[in-house]
This record gives structure tokens, C-alpha cells and sequence, in this order.
């Protein structure tokens, strides 16, 4: 977990400007900070329960896999340009349970996790020596 909590903290050299600001955020505000802390925590626990350099080489791009589809609804939202009336019938599909606005909220809170636990493991992967 140190090295994932070094990776946050350092990913001013490795991270896009919209990455940056991710980071920032969850860095800054400590019950998000939370949040990430446990649910990365989460994620990597059965990753550190192989012995084996390959096996756990393998589960942190299972792991990685896994945040793509959890950073994929901002990601179709940013490329396709979805606006208005249109957006809000996807933010329905996807949150069937919540209105609009906290929809949003959650969905963004999740992509914001996701990022960050990204930039960890990718961190991670480097200091593995993966190519």
C-alpha cells in the first residue's frame, strides 16, 4: 500500500493534466482519500497473496482491467461530447435508483477512484520490471 500511496503522490511526472487534478482532489480531501485507501486496499489484497512475480504481474492487469470499465462512463461522456437531455437518460440507465444530480455525483466519485488506483498499479507494474 505504500508504494500505491507513493505512486498518488508523486504522479506529477507520469500523469495527464485532467489526471493531475484527479489526484489532487482525492489527496486533498481526506474522506475520499479514505474511500480510495480501502477500496484500493480492496483491490490489491489478493494480488499480494501470490508468491509468484508472474502471477501477481498478471492480477494487477486483471486489476487494471477492472478500473477501465469503472473510468468508461466519464470516458464515453468526454469523448462523444453527450450533453443535455441525452446525458440524463444515460446517468437513468446507469443509476436507475438515484436522480440525476447525485447519479452524477456517485459515477464521478467512482471514475475518480478509479483513476487514482490506476496510476497506482500502473506504478506498481513499472517497479515489477514488467515490459
Amino acid at each position: 500500500m505504500n508504494e500505491s500511496e507513493y505512486a498518488l503522490h508523486n504522479a506529477s511526472e507520469s500523469s495527464s493534466p485532467g489526471e493531475l487534478r484527479v489526484v489532487d482532489t482525492v489527496l486533498q480531501d481526506g474522506r475520499l482519500y479514505r474511500v480510495w485507501e480501502s477500496r484500493h486496499a480492496d483491490l490489491l489484497l489478493p494480488i499480494a497473496e501470490y508468491s509468484n512475480k508472474k502471477r501477481q504481474i498478471l492480477a494487477l492487469r486483471k486489476a487494471e482491467v477492472q478500473l477501465i470499465h469503472r473510468r468508461a462512463l466519464f470516458g464515453y461522456l468526454r469523448l462523444n461530447g453527450v450533453r443535455g437531455e441525452e446525458r440524463r437518460q444515460l446517468f437513468r440507465i446507469f443509476h436507475q435508483t438515484l436522480d440525476y444530480h447525485n447519479a452524477v455525483l456517485a459515477e464521478h466519485r467512482q471514475y475518480m477512484l478509479a483513476v487514482s488506483s490506476r496510476i497506482s498499479t500502473d506504478h506498481l507494474i513499472d517497479i515489477m520490471n514488467d515490459p
